[in-house]
């Protein structure tokens, strides 16, 4: 099951809650058990619609080197 984070809209604590789903509206905060809550994303992760991390070159067709033959 995912862990996901969250922050408390009315108290300001951030916490970890293991979900089965995404459901996040079940959720409390586990310090004021306010369900004005949102999801945080972890930290390294972009928002930014059609980004790519593809390294330079990778797509040039060049021979994979992978060690397997």
């Amino acid at each position: 099951m995912p862990i996901y984070k969250f922050s408390c809209n009315g108290c300001g604590k951030v916490f970890d809650k293991i979900l089965s789903s995404s459901d996040i509206s079940s959720v409390t905060c586990s310090a004021c058990n306010s369900p004005d809550i949102r999801r945080v994303l972890p930290e390294g992760s972009s928002a930014t619609k059609g980004a790519t991390s593809i390294p330079a070159g990778a797509l040039s067709g060049g021979s994979c080197k992978s060690g397997f033959s």
